[in-house]
């Protein structure tokens, strides 16, 4: 880690993979974030379902008995789900320790991937994606980032995180309009567009470089679009069989996609 700002000349974008303090803390770092991660994944449950409930459940504002009844999840708050969830979020958690090093720059990472699977399972409960978790998470990612590009005293990095998270939106915004027009359906909603802003974020981050100010950012973030798309289809043929008018959740899958990026950032970017 670092005893306190890094020098400029410190490289950004793919933090240089031989840099001797990496090497030396990445063990340490993939057994302590794939702990801290065991422990969001436990909490991450009730906090999906005690905010969903306020929300989407019967008798709330927002409920809406039809996607309710379709959505594929009843509850996460089961012992066996919360274990399942834990080591889930346990193994994305060291992943992403292994892949991006121990750091400053790890934190955005790994808030969002928290924010990103206490969403999938509100959606995946019923169907929506709440504002505090879409809003709030590209808030934290993007605050996250520019704290990060502060600390190694390359402000001008944080354009990069600025982005990837429009290029993220703008992606799946694009695809929704494109569903709409050509297929007349609903394939994503607002909500998936949302959450791409917090998605997005720590992507472009990390792949800037003066060189290549966008084309890093939009290589990572179409692979995980590209990824989280193609999963979802496939999820969905077999779920609903395509039916017109069946409401299906994105967001797990978009969360997905995001993570495949994130495992193989320094693969898939320039």
């Amino acid at each position: 880690g670092h005893a306190g700002r890094a020098s400029a000349s410190e490289p950004h974008g793919r933090w240089g993979a031989g840099r001797s303090p990496r090497a030396v803390t990445t063990v340490a770092a993939v057994l302590a974030v794939g702990v801290l991660g065991v422990g969001a994944g436990w909490t991450s449950g009730p906090v999906a379902d005690r905010l969903a409930r306020s929300r989407y459940a019967e008798g709330a504002p927002d409920h809406d008995p039809e996607d309710t009844a379709l959505a594929p999840l009843r509850g996460p708050t089961s012992r066996r789900a919360r274990v399942g969830v834990a080591v889930a979020c346990g193994l994305a958690g060291a992943g992403l320790a292994a892949t991006i090093g121990w750091g400053v720059v790890l934190l955005p990472f790994v808030a969002v991937a928290w924010v990103g699977l206490t969403a999938s399972i509100v959606d995946l409960q019923y169907l929506r994606l709440p504002n505090v978790l879409t809003y709030g998470g590209a808030a934290a990612a993007l605050a996250l980032c520019a704290g990060g590009a502060y600390w190694y005293d390359d402000l001008s990095s944080f354009r990069g995180a600025v982005t990837g998270s429009l290029l993220y939106a703008g992606m799946l915004l694009g695809l929704l309009v494109l569903f709409r027009v050509v297929a007349g359906l609903d394939g994503l909603g607002l909500g998936d567009v949302k959450l791409a802003l917090a998605l997005g974020a720590p992507l472009g981050w990390y792949t800037w470089t003066p060189e290549f100010p966008v084309l890093g950012a939009l290589q990572v973030v179409a692979y995980a679009a590209m990824f989280g798309s193609i999963t979802s289809v496939l999820a969905a043929a077999v779920l609903t069989r395509f039916e017109r008018g069946r409401a299906f959740p994105f967001g797990p899958f978009l969360v997905a996609g995001w993570l495949f990026a994130a495992l193989l950032v320094d693969t898939l970017a320039v």
